[in-house]
């Protein structure tokens, strides 16, 4: 099946599930108290068996809208617009950017979002608790004048409500109102909107060069500028990916960081988990290898990881799989956000690109 009709019956996908779906996260929220001992150890005991969670088992939860998943299925519609010149794309966007009002974080005068659930271990997140890694996405996938003021709202949150450190000519926007970790990826998502927005340039570059200097000497990227949380500090694949994608929109080509997301973080055109692991293979890491070779041009490379998508996760319709094991298991939940929201904007994004119709 060629990617404009996988998009296309992902477009209708949405609709007929008014944009509802589940989320790992509601697993995680339903099985885990939030006031329950060792979370973050029973987590990794638990890890090598989720190949063996039923399908039925993640089925069971009440589908929810969730913000950012319609911040990156308005961004695959702006990418089939552009490729199609069908205004059904922009009418839904209009529709879809009415939902994302309503479904704001409450208890804050500025716009942002978070997860319409419990997450995260240390500390533990509350629902709708304004997170960069949900606000900052959706503000990318609206940047259009039409909606300026609702653009110029986002970057109050983020400078005002987030806040963030401040070093000798650098600054690091903290990962939500809540903590003060300074995550890598984060503080770039929310750089590059006020960079790309022109609401904040100064910032922006400060922030810009927090991230870029924080780039060890191999190429690689820890996830966290200060671990203050105790938590795993590991380099991985996603994470990688969105700081190579977010500093080419803001016109760095990190040549370094690239030759080490292909030679340690991919193998062949299968994303590995991290450096040390290989599986599991993600269908997250998966549409962020393709975002990410394609913002980078390199058409022969995302072809690869797209044709291994169809390969390994493509029911042959219009949904995709969670994930794919060492063992040739996969689990075949289908999630809104997780999958099929960042699949459709990854392949409109490489048809919008290549034009590989």
């Amino acid at each position: 099946m060629n990617p404009q009709k996988i998009c296309e019956n992902l477009f209708d996908w949405f609709q007929e599930q008014d944009y509802k779906g589940i989320d790992p996260y509601l697993v995680d929220q339903a099985v885990f108290s939030s006031k329950l001992p060792f979370l973050k150890q029973i987590r990794s005991l638990l890890k090598p068996f989720h190949s063996f969670i039923p399908k039925s088992f993640f089925t069971k939860f009440k589908p929810v809208l969730m913000p950012k998943a319609l911040g990156l299925i308005i961004s695959g519609n702006c990418s089939m617009y552009h490729i199609t010149k069908d205004k059904k794309y922009i009418k839904e966007n209009e529709i879809l950017i009415e939902k994302l009002i309503e479904l704001r974080s409450p208890n804050y005068k500025n716009l942002c979002w978070g997860w319409p659930f419990y997450h995260g271990d240390s500390p533990r997140y509350p629902p709708n608790l304004p997170i960069i890694c949900a606000t900052t996405p959706i503000g990318l996938a609206i940047l259009d004048p039409k909606v300026l003021e609702h653009l110029k709202s986002i970057a109050k949150t983020i400078v005002k409500d987030f806040g963030y450190d401040s070093f000798e000519k650098e600054i690091c926007f903290y990962h939500t109102p809540l903590d003060k970790n300074l995550v890598y990826n984060s503080n770039l998502f929310a750089a590059t909107f006020l960079f790309t927005s022109n609401l904040n340039k100064e910032l922006a570059k400060k922030s810009i060069t927090y991230t870029v200097n924080g780039q060890n000497p191999d190429g690689s990227w820890n996830y966290f500028g200060n671990n203050k949380s105790g938590k795993e500090d590991k380099i991985d694949n996603r994470h990688t990916g969105f700081i190579l994608e977010n500093l080419m929109r803001c016109g760095i080509k990190n040549e370094k960081g690239m030759k080490f997301y292909k030679e340690k973080l991919m193998k062949g055109p299968r994303p590995k988990w991290s450096v040390k692991e290989e599986y599991p293979c993600d269908i997250h890491d998966v549409t962020q290898a393709l975002i990410t070779y394609t913002i980078y041009k390199d058409k022969e490379a995302a072809t690869a990881v797209f044709d291994f998508m169809l390969k390994e996760f493509f029911d042959g319709k219009n949904s995709f799989y969670y994930k794919l094991y060492k063992n040739g298991k996969k689990n075949k939940t289908i999630f809104l956000r997780w999958n099929q929201a960042w699949v459709y904007k990854s392949i409109a994004f490489y048809l919008e690109t290549f034009k590989a119709v």
